[in-house]
């Protein structure tokens, strides 16, 4: 019989059990968004108190959109154009010891490759590019150069028939 403290994987990975903690909003950024010591300490108390794996907190994307207080949020000097939550997940990861999983435009595999070959980070979320793209892994697999199709134009967002991607060309014509 299956229990919520049963040790499994994820690919190669271990996980202790199959609690995860979820995007959380804390209100524990700085007032621009940026991590602090006191959220970090909020993901270390989570991988000490016996948490399986953690998806970091809610984050906007643009300092522009409307988001709650102390809520997470990628600055104007971030320089990375995609993965551009990379330093904040890099720096819990260190600092944690179960998985982390960067959430926050992941658009390559190449870039994907080198954080997770130089980082802890173990995983990567995609939400948008799997709209536009759901074969996106086996294409990537076929294709490692290329990247995802979806350019975070946000046309995917209040459509008629849901969040779905209108540039999807199953969908041209549909309306």
């Amino acid at each position: 019989m299956k229990t919520l403290f049963d040790e499994t994987r994820m690919g190669t990975m271990r996980l202790r059990n199959r609690l995860v903690r979820s995007a959380t909003w804390e209100a524990m950024a700085d007032e621009t968004g940026r991590l602090t010591p006191r959220l970090l300490e909020v993901y270390r108390q989570l991988a000490d108190g016996g948490v399986g794996l953690i998806i970091t907190s809610a984050t906007t994307i643009t300092k522009d959109t409307t988001r709650l207080p102390g809520m997470l949020c990628i600055p104007d000097s971030i320089p990375y154009d995609e993965s551009v939550f990379r330093d904040f997940a890099a720096e819990i990861a260190d600092r944690v010891s179960v998985p982390v999983i960067l959430v926050g435009l992941n658009r390559t595999p190449s870039v994907m490759s080198t954080l997770l070959n130089t980082t802890g980070i173990e995983y990567f979320s995609l939400s948008r590019p799997l709209l536009r793209q759901p074969d996106l892994p086996n294409f990537w697999r076929a294709s490692p150069a290329e990247p995802a199709k979806c350019i975070s134009c946000d046309s995917c967002i209040n459509q008629p028939d849901g969040n779905v991607c209108p540039f999807r060309k199953e969908m041209v014509g549909q309306a």
